[in-house]
């Protein structure tokens, strides 16, 4: 997945949705690292759609704020996890 993620700059998005996935799926932390890699196992099909040549066509937007919430919730969407609001991981202790 190396340089086609790295080279569009979608680190914003990956943290993101890396963060909403510890929200919901931290405990217990037995196994956890086996559980998230299950759960991310699909973005490394997604990988070709992330590649520079038409990038922009396939994820058309207004603006890099706009693109990123469309990449982050197609990245959740495939792994199936589920958005948490700041407000909701403030409340986690």
């Amino acid at each position: 997945m190396g340089s086609a993620w790295a080279g569009i700059g979608l680190s914003t998005s990956l943290i993101r949705v890396c963060a909403d996935l510890a929200a919901v799926d931290a405990q217990p932390s037995d196994a956890r690292v086996s559980r998230w890699e299950h759960r991310i196992r699909p973005w490394t099909e997604m990988a070709k759609m992330f590649r520079s040549e038409g990038f922009y066509e396939r994820f058309p937007a207004k603006g890099q704020v706009e693109r990123v919430a469309r990449i982050q919730k197609e990245l959740a969407r495939v792994a199936r996890i589920e958005a948490v609001s700041r407000a909701e991981r403030k409340k986690k202790p």
